[in-house]
C-alpha cells in the first residue's frame, strides 16, 4: 500500500490523492517475498527523498521477481562483492551468464525452472558442474530453499579417463615445431601447468622465476 499522505501526486488517471495498492505481479514464494521487500525498500527510499515517481512503478512492474531481474540483481551483487576485472569478467560470462542465458527471463524465478536448467546439461560433464553452480548461487540469493548438489554428477577437469592424451615425446616435438618464441613458451606453460587458454594469460611469470630465498 501507498499511504495517501506519503505520495506527491494522485496516480495517473485518478483525480485526487488517495491510499493506493502497488501490484508487483509477482508469485507468493521465497523468491516473491523476497522481491518484494526489496521493492518496499526501494519505495520508501523513494518516498523519503522525495523521489516517488508513478512511471517508475506502472510500467515494468511484471519484471519484478522474475529471472531476468533476479539475474540482474545478482549481477549487480556478484560485482559489488569482487573486482570488476578481466579474470571476474571472463568467470561471469562462462559460469554464470553463458548457463542463465539458457533461461526464459520473463518467467518468475522458482526451482522447477532451476532444475528443468540443470538437468537440461549432460550428466558428468563441465556444463553440468557449471549449471549446478550458477543454479545454486541463484537460489541461494533469491532465498529459494533449495540444493543441487545432487546432480553435479562425478566430472573433473583431472579425469584422463577416455582422453587420447600425448606423450612426453610428442608434447616436446610439438613444443619444438612452434617457431613463434612467445607462443612457444606459451605451449610450454599449458604443458607443464596444465592451465587452460584464458588463464595463460594471468600468469605471474616472474614468481615462477624466484628461487627460494631470493
Amino acid at each position: 500500500y501507498l499511504p495517501q499522505s506519503q505520495h506527491p501526486t494522485p496516480k495517473p488517471g485518478k483525480d485526487k490523492q488517495s491510499q493506493q495498492i502497488i501490484s508487483l505481479g509477482i508469485y507468493c514464494n521465497a523468491a516473491g517475498l523476497q522481491s518484494a521487500e526489496k521493492q518496499a525498500q526501494k519505495l520508501a527510499s523513494q518516498l523519503a527523498l522525495k523521489e516517488f515517481k508513478w512511471d517508475d512503478w506502472t510500467s515494468d512492474n511484471k519484471n519484478v521477481g522474475s529471472v531476468g531481474y533476479w539475474v540482474k540483481e545478482f549481477e549487480t551483487d556478484y560485482f559489488n562483492r569482487k573486482e570488476k576485472n578481466d579474470r571476474t569478467l571472463t568467470t561471469w560470462d562462462k559460469d554464470y551468464k553463458g548457463i542463465y542465458q539458457r533461461l526464459n527471463p520473463a518467467d518468475s524465478l522458482n526451482e522447477q525452472i532451476l532444475v528443468d536448467l540443470v538437468i537440461s546439461t549432460k550428466p558428468d560433464t563441465r556444463q553440468r558442474k557449471r549449471a549446478v553452480l550458477a543454479a545454486n548461487s541463484l537460489a541461494k540469493f533469491a532465498n529459494l530453499e533449495v540444493d543441487f548438489n545432487r546432480y553435479k554428477g562425478n566430472y573433473s577437469h583431472l579425469t584422463n579417463k577416455d582422453k587420447d592424451l600425448p606423450t612426453d615425446k610428442q608434447i616436446v616435438n610439438y613444443y619444438r615445431s612452434i617457431p613463434n618464441p612467445h607462443w612457444q613458451r606459451a605451449f610450454a606453460l599449458m604443458a607443464a601447468y596444465g592451465i587452460s587458454n584464458h588463464e595463460l594469460f594471468y600468469v605471474d611469470l616472474e614468481s615462477l622465476t624466484k628461487r627460494p630465498g631470493h
